[in-house]
């Protein structure tokens, strides 16, 4: 394999992506607590209560390719950052005076995407404006084989299927399962 090729695999979200699943079942395996929370989506995975004395990544069974949300300029929106509903009274909203009226708010939105370059990526109604997103991000699902303590301290080897997908601006366990 080429340097080139060597450094890309290292960068790439698939091996980011593993580096997550890694460094949370060598933080369970050394009791390092702090970096075990790091690594997992607690809202949507809460604790993985597994005692992992090895593992070892066997394969990627999934990976995704997953557009960004779109960006919506809606009411709530515009209440939100005009108006400032919904946040909290010591935090002034990002827009606040710079529009006089709703209908300013999505002229003015209206006005900047949907120029020739952006048109394809629009829909705008007489309420919202929807502006497709032109990036992507990957999840993906590895299967590992984890070789476990039960309670009389003995060996099990188990298979486990970890989710795992962007969370916060990184990679995040976002579910997992035995096999």
């Amino acid at each position: 394999m080429g340097i080139g090729r060597y450094i890309s695999y290292f960068r790439s979200p698939e091996r980011q992506a593993r580096i997550v699943v890694d460094r949370h079942l060598n933080a369970i395996r050394t009791g390092n607590i702090i970096d075990a929370l790091e690594t997992v989506a607690r809202s949507k995975v809460g604790e993985i209560s597994i005692d992992v004395f090895d593992f070892t990544y066997m394969n990627t069974l999934k990976k995704k390719r997953v557009s960004d949300e779109p960006m919506v300029f809606n009411r709530e929106r515009y209440e939100r950052e005009v108006l400032g509903k919904g946040l909290p009274p010591d935090l002034k909203p990002p827009l606040e005076g710079r529009f006089t009226c709703y209908d300013e708010y999505l002229a003015f939105y209206k006005g900047i995407y949907t120029l020739a370059a952006n048109a394809d990526r629009v829909k705008v109604t007489s309420n919202d404006i929807v502006v497709a997103s032109e990036h992507y991000h990957y999840e993906f699902e590895f299967r590992y084989g984890i070789a476990l303590l039960d309670k009389l301290g003995q060996k099990l080897y188990k298979q486990y299927v970890f989710e795992v997908k962007p969370w916060s601006r990184a990679y995040a366990i976002t579910g997992f399962h035995e096999l």
